[in-house]
């Protein structure tokens, strides 16, 4: 049985301004969010299929997916710098930490940089850095990657000649300007900045096209979204999804198994689902290279 999004009132104050990072580790039942952030979670999990547990369970599939992509990354995409797009609140461990815990052996750890267009999101990611981390975080228009590059804090930590994995996993659906969704242009200008043998991840929101109760779902979430604060939460048709990659090569997602956008949990998964969640579908995502294609065993 659902259960309501567990109460936290007041544990950051009430005079805030909502944000995506706030409102999902609201849903994930974290405690870095404000009020505000709190009741846009709560006429979510309205809406959301499976109440609270879904939303809790729509937000884990993302991490998850972004925490296995990562991983892939960094041991086997030989990924040396990561930019992080969007400082993700919802994770107890930090992803500075997870990726280098999956670092291979003898390998210097990767250098990571965080961009979020929130002062206080960035200031989130840095407190989990130590003075001699190769990573930092840094404000950024998260709409406009050519000035994301530009940014000179940014190039005093990573090498422009290198190639880049680029995580962009929880903000893509919600990045908007004046209301317009903003998602094809901003994918597609990191396909046309990054360098060759770059890799992304990226996972969407989806509104699936098998099943008309999975879709009434997301055109609910989208209102509710659209409304709030955050003024967009875009949810993408699989093919769209997976067009948001150009013509980068996209790495299977399991061993023998087509190269195409998967729903998050299926993703590389640990181990299989004995009891999918019925938000499954509603979040897809995949990992892609600039270049020759991965062999993938």
């Amino acid at each position: 049985m659902a259960t309501s999004i567990s109460s936290r009132r007041g544990v950051l104050g009430v005079d805030s301004v909502a944000t995506v990072g706030g409102v999902y580790d609201a849903l994930a039942r974290g405690k870095d969010h404000y009020v505000l952030e709190e009741e846009i979670a709560c006429r979510l999990a309205a809406v959301v299929p499976g109440g609270a547990d879904g939303s809790q369970a729509l937000v884990a599939d993302q991490r998850g997916f972004a925490r296995r992509a990562l991983a892939m990354m960094v041991s086997q995409c030989w990924v040396e710098q990561i930019v992080v797009c969007g400082a993700d609140l919802t994770m107890g461990e930090s992803l500075f930490t997870f990726a280098w815990q999956n670092t291979p052996p003898g390998s210097d750890r990767p250098r990571i940089v965080v961009l979020d267009d929130n002062a206080t999101a960035v200031a989130h990611a840095l407190t989990h850095v130590t003075g001699d981390d190769p990573a930092t975080a840094i404000t950024v228009d998260l709409t406009n990657p050519d000035a994301a590059l530009e940014h000179p804090d940014l190039w005093y930590h990573l090498d422009p000649c290198k190639p880049l994995g680029l995580l962009h996993c929880w903000r893509l659906p919600h990045l908007h300007s004046n209301g317009q969704p903003m998602a094809e242009h901003v994918m597609r200008r990191w396909t046309e900045l990054l360098p060759e043998n770059s890799v992304i991840a990226a996972s969407h929101l989806c509104r699936p096209d098998h099943d008309d109760d999975l879709a009434h779902a997301a055109r609910q979430t989208a209102a509710v979204f659209s409304a709030s604060e955050l003024r967009a939460g875009v949810f993408l048709p699989p093919d769209e999804i997976k067009g948001l990659f150009y013509d980068w090569e996209l790495i299977p997602s399991a061993a023998g198994v087509a190269s195409e956008v998967v729903p998050c949990a299926k993703f590389w998964p640990h181990g299989p689902r004995l009891m999918p969640s019925p938000t499954e579908p509603l979040v897809m995502g995949g990992l892609a290279r600039k270049g020759a294609p991965l062999p993938v065993c």
